[in-house]
């Protein structure tokens, strides 16, 4: 029928499309007419069965149309294609910025730049093809790399170089690709190959420590202890075992780069024998050692010993002997040193080496004039000589009298085959617990190198600081 209207219809106007309802003369939405004339009403009626079926959606005597399924059309919304055209563009600004970002000479450049610099982390910046070392990769291990080119630019810079030329560097830094950052940007890290220290000890029961942290103790004399995987750089290693009621130690400071390298630690003692008038009190390295006997005599067995020893007797009188470093004799396989008094004097010799001592109302060290000292081949200068010849320049530091003894003087080759020495405080010496000095901490002082032209210099600054020796 034509009155009819079907439940699963909607009639909406022809012109704007709004919803309508059966019946209705005008659109509320829009003010079109719906309704047709009477004329076309009547006309319509008489063609009813002539025209569209019931289906169609055109309504013959309503300007308004039937719609079963279909909703009216809508407006785009320009405030979500805004949104959509913001998106895009940060997603694009974000992805052009992260490429520059993540290109492999910036990456570079950052991790350089952590490298030489202990304050910041270093970790995300490194990886490793030692399995175990991979797990061990941290700021803190990573600390000794660090220090070691901060104390050296050019050596970092050499280091840049070549990581940028694809090169590896010392056989233990290069640049790899390693996996992608954000899925889409490439990574690069410094890849560090692991370095391992063989130890060699002549002693057992001797503790080895690493930077003053202990990492073994030997069970069985002449052992090779393996310390490692370690990042490079610079560590200190040392060895210690208390020997007769006295510490023995043995300490190295040196450069490790990737690989295996060999440190020998080995804990040397003498055994001596010294005598003189009885009753006299005999001192090593400023310390009572102890009284000679009826005998005249005082043995050492198994005396620590570290290239210097310093002796001096004060007999009953009080008269005090020169003090004489008897470890060149020691080391020449001599074992027995005679004190004794003759009148005001009292003397020092060795067995067989004729060497004797002044009174203690001479200095304890020989002046020498400027001519002997430039006749010295710096080049070629003992132990006791180097040591000598940087305490010129450590006195000037102080402002009250310093020693030897007040040192701890660390001799090593470096890369280049010079003789590097490092100097520390020695907190343990009579002269600077006077001074209130920590016990617990050796600060270091100095730091010398001897070039080819045995020239001194200031290994941290370069400055040549004596070109002849006593300078």
């Amino acid at each position: 029928m034509l009155g009819e209207k079907r439940m699963d219809e909607q009639l909406i106007c022809s012109k704007c499309g709004a919803e309508v309802k059966e019946g209705e003369i005008f659109c509320r939405n829009c003010g079109q007419r719906l309704e047709a004339t009477a004329d076309n009403k009547q006309d319509g009626a008489e063609d009813l069965n002539d025209g569209p079926s019931s289906s169609e959606n055109v309504d013959t005597q309503n300007n308004y149309q039937r719609s079963t399924s279909e909703q009216p059309p809508k407006t785009f919304n320009k405030k979500l294609g805004v949104l959509i055209g913001l998106i895009v563009v940060v997603l694009a600004g974000g992805y052009f910025g992260l490429n520059s970002y993540y290109q492999p000479q910036k990456q570079l450049d950052r991790a350089a730049a952590a490298i030489g610099n202990p304050s910041v982390g270093l970790a995300k910046y490194v990886t490793t093809d030692d399995p175990t070392l991979q797990n061990d990769i941290s700021d803190q291990n990573l600390k000794p790399t660090q220090k070691y080119f901060k104390k050296d630019q050019q050596k970092l810079a050499a280091l840049k170089t070549a990581l940028k030329q694809g090169s590896v560097y010392k056989n233990s830094y290069s640049f790899k690709k390693d996996g992608n950052a954000l899925l889409f940007f490439p990574r690069y890290k410094v890849n560090i190959k692991g370095a391992y220290v063989k130890l060699h000890i002549n002693r057992s029961g001797v503790e080895l420590f690493q930077d003053n942290k202990k990492v073994a103790e030997t069970s069985k004399s002449n052992s090779i202890k393996e310390i490692g995987p370690i990042f490079p750089g610079n560590y200190t290693f040392k060895a210690m075992k208390v020997v007769s009621g006295r510490k023995l130690s043995n300490s190295t400071t040196t450069t490790i780069y990737g690989g295996s390298k060999n440190l020998v630690l080995n804990l040397k003692t003498v055994s001596f024998t010294l005598h003189g008038d009885p009753g006299s009190t005999i001192y090593l390295n400023n310390k009572k050692a102890g009284t000679l006997n009826a005998e005249g005599q005082m043995k050492f067995n198994d005396y620590p010993f570290e290239g210097k020893l310093k002796v001096y007797a004060i007999d009953s009188s009080k008269k005090k002997s020169k003090t004489v470093d008897i470890g060149n004799d020691l080391e020449d396989g001599i074992h027995h040193f005679y004190f004794s008094s003759d009148g005001d004097e009292t003397s020092a010799a060795s067995s067989n080496s004729g060497a004797n001592a002044s009174s203690d109302s001479s200095s304890d060290t020989t002046d020498t004039d400027a001519n002997a000292n430039s006749q010295v081949d710096t080049k070629n200068l003992t132990t006791e000589q180097v040591n000598d010849w940087i305490l010129v320049h450590l006195k000037a530091n102080y402002d009250f009298s310093v020693t030897e003894d007040d040192f701890i003087f660390e001799q090593q080759k470096n890369d280049e085959g010079l003789l590097e020495i490092n100097v520390r405080e020695n907190h343990a010496s009579e002269n600077m617990r006077a001074q209130n000095a920590s016990p617990d901490h050796n600060p270091g002082v100095g730091s010398f190198v001897i070039d080819a032209d045995g020239h001194l210099r200031n290994a941290i600054t370069n400055e040549v600081v004596a070109t002849e020796y006593g300078e």
